[in-house]
């Protein structure tokens, strides 16, 4: 057989990449209410259960007379439905007004200050809001005894320490050592410096910079009158110590009894400082035991005048145990403790280190984050309560926790929680709340006031100029730009009508029971909406009458107010436009009937249009709302844009951007509130508003349709394939940067994005049979005249045809000297 000869040389072939990165366009970005979590600050996580431990989970936020049930945010239930949709990512903004933060004074501990005397010791919730109030805590001594050799203290005079080395403990610079004094009545603590360790001796030499002395008092001082004042409150009165316990075999006073002269709010475990003319004590409550008359533990500050220098009797190496649990926890599961905290820096497992949410949780992260990377990792799972931060120069030193202290609640103020917040406007008679003050309530929370109002075309330069060059932060959904990763926002609880107090009625509360065995939306036609009829046997018809107290009532849906709402989604859509990058997904309010949807679309696009702005192609409504049920077995009811992100997530990840977020089935989705006639969803869809409707499979989006009036624009899909290919061309134009404009650049740059869009092309994002008809990459001398040239700029114009509509849309990359990157969309492609 006659074999095949090629002549010998380099042939050359050009083959489409069988792979091409591209950006991603599956991570959402949701913003609304939650329970917990730092406040306008963007965090991300790829989970519910993620979602859960910093934010919280179902948050009720009033109830529903109109429903029956509930109304709970909708953040929760938003960002559930991404998740259970196929959604992997999403960052998450919560909202709030003057939210305000528990405060919890750690019983037993006294901090030094930068004046060098002492103050108590109060940590904080670990963000703001009313979730805290249930929680107590608790601070133990974790005391392990070290080796003694002979030697001998002098106050005032530096210190230095011999201490035999210990296989139990090594000690870290930020240490807290307690020495006990030969005469059994004074005490010194101690912070250990940074140790030298290349010796090999059987010590450990200490010099420590920081020593802290107190003493016992003896019988013949008592008794004694001072002013005594309260570390909290800074309240003060005159108060008259006389002995209750007199330890005989070291002739000093451990508890005394305090008698004041007018009360003061005090609470067991409180410090009291006390001031005579010669002394500054330190009295610990340790019973209340009637009227103004407190039994205290005593010390002095600092060591007695008359002794010169004291053996030391015993070292001690003490750390903290910081618990928290619920006021009313049944089990030891139910306490949450933070072990072996130190009491002072450099120590990575110092107790002023614990984060905040805001500290934990920003980009880019704190430095502290370095040097306390094992401790911010275990208050992170499960998220811990509390948090306490303290200045690196601050020691914390327990001198009240000679004996175990009771569980303490945290300081709570007298409003309701949903007050503390945030989330109702400031007014002097909560009863009277209205429509309109909610219309003026809800921008304040979703938008940042400086730029509520700011037009399209000068929104990223005022942002980006107080966000970079004022060092100021963003709020609300502004709090989002700096994102590029995000491709959609939901706005999941801008339209809430609002709630009211109400002082006299008694509501019945669905009592959380598991779900029924069966459910009526499983039996359902395939072609009828499936519609939820009370039924007297079921769950949620069992309810318990509430206490007469005051309960907050969702506003009648007669009298809702839609400007606040209006300005919320155009400034929303305004923001995506901006950034060129978004689109944002809106919903409605939940009591719209098919009228009330359209109305409102028309007053929105008429705003839209008044003020000249290009955005309706990033914006898309849908309605109505979904019903759920909890994991308790109740029913909840929420935005459906959660769910509609997670199905564009999903697609997006296993098909492509490009393709229609429709018809696909919504996850644990039961019915829809208010359930659409056939004749509705064909308004709807005719309008541009895309329903949910029943379908064999289950619930469906029926329609992908932007508000653009643009008919290339009116499909989300094609706005998805644009964003997609901005993208594509901002990030592979950064290697035109600098680059000399000559033809072999063009034909490199021309290269570059035909194999990029062919690739797309090869998946089905574009139409046409051939790539002639789905895609040109355009870099002549037509786009790119002399005078351009000259003045530094190249033009590349990315002409696509998107599956439909079969029209060709121009992306245009334009480089230019001293500035840097830019793309626009050209209409039509050929000017």
């Amino acid at each position: 057989m006659l074999t095949a000869r090629t002549i010998p040389g380099i042939a050359f072939r050009v083959e489409t990449p069988t792979t091409v990165s591209l950006p991603r366009m599956d991570i959402a970005a949701f913003v609304g209410f939650a329970q917990r979590g730092p406040v306008h600050l963007p965090v991300v996580v790829e989970s519910y259960p993620e979602f859960v431990n910093v934010f919280g989970g179902l948050y009720p936020l009033a109830w529903d007379g109109e429903q029956g049930l509930w109304q709970t945010a909708c953040l929760a239930p938003a960002v559930q439905a991404f998740f259970a949709q196929g959604g992997r990512r999403c960052w998450v903004v919560r909202v709030a007004g003057a939210a305000t933060t528990t405060r919890f004074p750690l019983g037993g501990l006294l901090q030094t200050t930068a004046l060098g005397g002492y103050q108590a010791v109060t940590a904080q919730a670990r963000c703001p809001g009313g979730w805290a109030d249930d929680l107590q805590t608790r601070v133990d001594l974790l005391v392990t005894s070290l080796g003694v050799l002979p030697q001998r203290l002098q106050p005032g005079r530096p210190t230095h320490l011999s201490i035999p080395r210990s296989e139990q403990v090594s000690l870290q610079p930020g240490d807290l050592l307690q020495l006990e004094m030969g005469d059994r009545r004074h005490r010194v603590y101690v912070t250990v410096p940074p140790l030298d360790r290349s010796s090999n001796r059987g010590t450990i030499d200490v010099t420590p910079s920081q020593v802290h002395w107190f003493h016992r008092l003896l019988p013949e001082q008592f008794p004694m009158t001072g002013r005594v004042r309260t570390l909290d409150t800074a309240r003060s009165t005159t108060g008259q110590l006389d002995i209750l316990e007199h330890d005989r075999q070291t002739e000093t006073i451990h508890q005394a009894k305090m008698s004041l002269s007018t009360g003061l709010d005090i609470e067991l475990g409180d410090w009291l400082r006390m001031t005579t003319a010669h002394l500054n004590l330190w009295l610990q409550v340790e019973q209340i035991l009637q009227g103004t008359e407190l039994m205290v533990s005593v010390w002095a500050e600092g060591a007695d005048p008359a002794i010169a220098s004291l053996p030391i009797s015993r070292i001690q190496h003490l750390q903290l145990a910081l618990k928290v649990r619920p006021a009313q926890a049944r089990s030891r599961d139910q306490v949450l403790t933070l072990d072996n905290l130190a009491g002072s820096a450099p120590h990575p497992r110092f107790i002023g280190y614990l984060p905040s949410d805001e500290q934990l949780l920003s980009q880019p992260a704190s430095p502290l984050k370095q040097q306390a990377a094992n401790l911010w990792a275990e208050v992170m799972a499960p998220r811990f309560p509390v948090s306490l931060s303290l200045d690196d120069t601050t020691t914390v030193i327990p001198l009240g926790l000679d004996r175990p202290l009771p569980w303490r609640s945290g300081q709570v103020s007298a409003a309701y929680p949903i007050v503390r917040d945030g989330l109702v406007p400031e007014t002097s008679d909560a009863h009277a709340l209205n429509s309109s003050h909610w219309a003026s309530f809800l921008p304040t929370l979703f938008l940042d006031p400086h730029l509520r109002t700011t037009l399209q075309d000068v929104l990223i330069s005022e942002a980006s100029d107080r966000l970079y060059l004022q060092n100021q932060p963003l709020t609300g959904l502004h709090a989002l730009l700096p994102l590029d990763e995000v491709s959609m926002i939901v706005l999941t609880d801008a339209a809430h009508p609002g709630w009211q107090l109400s002082a006299t009625e008694t509501l019945d509360i669905p009592l959380p029971q598991p779900p029924a065995p069966s459910d009526p939306c499983t039996t359902a036609g395939p072609f009828q909406p499936c519609r939820l009829e009370p039924n007297p046997n079921s769950p949620e018809s069992l309810s318990q009458p509430a206490t007469p107290a005051t309960r907050w009532h969702m506003l009648p849906s007669q009298n809702f107010v839609a400007t606040g709402l209006l300005d919320i989604q155009q400034a929303a859509a305004r923001l995506a436009a901006a950034r060129g990058d978004w689109v944002t997904l809106l919903g409605l309010p939940k009591h719209y009937r098919p009228a009330d949807v359209q109305t409102h679309q028309r007053l929105l696009l008429t705003a839209i249009q008044r003020d000249g702005e290009t955005t309706d192609s990033y914006i898309a409504l849908y309605h109505p709302w979904l019903i759920s049920r909890a994991e308790t077995g109740s029913l909840i009811h929420s935005h459906p844009a959660g769910a509609i992100a997670g199905v564009m997530a999903a697609r997006s990840l296993r098909r492509g951007a490009w393709i229609a977020p429709a018809n696909e089935p919504l996850r644990g989705v039961l019915a829809t509130v208010p359930s659409l006639s056939p004749a509705d969803e064909q308004a709807f869809y005719r309008a541009g508003i895309n329903p949910i409707r029943p379908s064999p499979q289950g619930f469906v989006p029926w329609g992908s349709f932007t508000q653009s009036m643009d008919v290339d624009l009116t499909h989300l899909n094609v706005r998805r394939l644009l964003i997609l290919v901005r993208r594509l061309a901002l990030r592979d134009g950064q290697n035109l940067v600098f680059a000399p404009h000559s033809p072999a650049v063009q034909r490199r740059v021309q290269y570059q994005f035909e194999q990029i869009l062919h690739r797309l092309f090869d998946l089905g994002a574009f139409a046409g049979s051939t790539p002639d008809e789905a895609y040109r990459v355009v870099i002549d001398d037509r786009l790119n005249r002399r005078s351009r040239v000259e003045q530094g700029q190249l033009r590349v114009d990315l002409r696509v045809a998107p599956s439909q509509p079969m029209t060709f849309i121009t992306v245009r990359l334009v480089q230019r000297d001293a500035d840097p990157i830019t793309v626009q969309e050209v209409w039509p492609y050929d000017r």
